[in-house]
């Protein structure tokens, strides 16, 4: 469907081109001559546009005023501004309402340019925000399933937290232990549930754009930076920032964030105008903060004010009696997700799922499930499949592969290794870390050196056909000889 953009244009403007511009383009274009009438499609006609272009050359203060009522009951938009002389308070409230403003003159085409930014702008936050909706069943207090003294305890501890109007939460918890959920959680149980949920992972970006995207930039503010970048922060205006792995944000920058939090304002990198937003922070962390402010790599000041309230997420081992009902709930949502029909877990696989200690917690659980789910032949869980006891793929590979069982038993990490045929070794770490895809990348790409790239031994020596072999080396994008291929 296309997007709506609604034009209110002044009949005094001399853009009057820019109404048969973009009803050439593929928008489905409204128009109207004062603010009065576009309040009116709004409210009486139920338009909903995904940006407003506005062209009045005499903006009075009194329609700033009826233009910012318009942006308090729409939902999700954004606003392009034709811009004239304007007083500097005028000019000030303008810019703090608008995606974008265009001092004129300015050709049609970097108006068309600067609207279509917007409204992609709108359809990724608006993208979000469905996300958020589809996941509030998925975040609710059922979705924490098990009836363990430490489930029911930590249970207990969101629900009491959720009734709590703080400004700042610190969540521990080792890694895949689930802080996310926690989060999205106590976000769509809250006071702000109504409002956006948005996560940053400061350790998946690299560091010198956490700043960037945390309190967003002007055009031109560095190399780069070709037009106006909302950060997350204001983003999140009114709701919730989650910051993952806050322990990987540079320093400067947590002296920025600190300041923000504290002042519920910030400026956006290469700006001069202050943005004041409300915003809730949740920081999670899987390192021991204390020891890095004593370290000198962690701010102690940043600490303590998200410290103000705390909450630490259980590790899978602390809870193993609710494998019983954990299991067979994520068995049932991968079966949904890949068309499989796996109902039976055997005797054997659920002594391996007891008796393992998941140091990579939920995500490693879910991991190990996916693959027994995925790689299963019948109905039943495929307990080879699961690999807790290090005999990762022994069952899948020919008689050309031995396994050193007294090597593996010896490493405490949870590390199997494979001899191949030649001294090649194929290893993976059980941590949750591994993917499927991953782990079917490295056999096929170890399948082929071991059969020197002749795409029918290797398919042998895996148990796979040769067209699926071929289908995997052009997934992967995997690189075999002219007379292989």
């Amino acid at each position: 469907m296309a997007a709506t953009l609604l034009l209110i244009q002044n009949p005094d403007s001399e853009h009057h081109e820019l109404i048969s511009h973009f009803n050439s383009l593929h928008y489905n274009l409204r128009t109207t001559e004062d603010v009065s009438s576009a309040i009116q499609l709004i409210d009486d006609h139920g338009v909903r546009p995904s940006a407003i272009l506005v062209d009045i050359p005499d903006l009075t203060e009194e329609q700033m005023d009826m233009l910012e009522s318009i942006g308090e009951t729409l939902g999700i938009h954004e606003w392009v501004f034709l811009t004239y002389d304007l007083s500097p308070e005028l000019s000030e409230r303008l810019e703090e309402l608008s995606y974008r403003s265009l001092k004129q003159p300015c050709s049609e085409k970097r108006v068309e340019v600067t609207v279509k930014k917007a409204i992609r702008s709108v359809m990724v936050r608006r993208r979000l925000a469905e996300y958020s909706a589809n996941n509030l069943k998925k975040s609710s207090f059922d979705s924490i399933v098990g009836k363990s003294k430490v489930v029911l305890e930590h249970k207990k501890a969101l629900r009491e937290l959720s009734n709590v109007p703080m400004s700042t939460l610190m969540i521990n918890g080792e890694t895949g232990s689930g802080k996310g959920h926690a989060a999205g959680i106590l976000h769509s149980n809250g006071l702000r549930k109504d409002h956006a949920f948005i996560e940053m992972n400061c350790a998946a970006l690299p560091r010198d754009l956490v700043e960037s995207q945390l309190f967003g930039h002007e055009a031109g503010a560095f190399t780069g930076a070709k037009g106006r970048h909302r950060g997350l922060l204001e983003q999140a205006d009114n709701g919730t920032l989650f910051l993952d792995e806050i322990g990987e944000m540079p320093l400067d920058v947590q002296a920025k964030l600190l300041k923000a939090i504290e002042e519920q304002s910030f400026r956006r990198v290469g700006g001069e105008h202050l943005i004041t937003v409300d915003v809730q922070i949740f920081a999670a962390s899987n390192q021991n903060l204390e020891k890095m402010v004593v370290e000198g790599d962690f701010r102690q000041d940043l600490y303590h004010r998200l410290n103000v309230f705390q909450i630490e997420v259980p590790a899978l081992r602390e809870y193993k009696s609710d494998l019983i009902e954990l299991v067979p709930l994520i068995i049932a949502d991968l079966n949904a997700k890949s068309g499989k029909k796996v109902r039976v877990i055997s005797d054997q696989a659920w002594r391996d799922l007891m008796d393992y200690e998941w140091p990579g917690n939920i995500r490693e659980l879910r991991n190990a499930l996916e693959r027994g789910v995925l790689l299963a032949q019948n109905d039943t869980l495929n307990t080879s499949w699961l690999k807790l006891n290090n005999n990762l793929l022994v069952d899948q590979l020919d008689a050309g592969v031995v396994v050193d069982q007294a090597a593996v038993e010896r490493r405490p990490d949870n590390v199997a290794q494979l001899n191949v045929v030649k001294s090649n070794q194929l290893s993976f770490t059980l941590d949750g870390k591994t993917s499927l895809e991953d782990m079917d990348r490295k056999i096929i790409e170890t399948a082929l050196k071991v059969s020197q790239q002749n795409i029918s031994k290797a398919a042998d020596l895996i148990g796979a056909t040769r067209e699926t072999l071929r289908y995997r080396i052009q997934k992967y994008e995997l690189e075999v000889g002219v007379d292989s291929a």
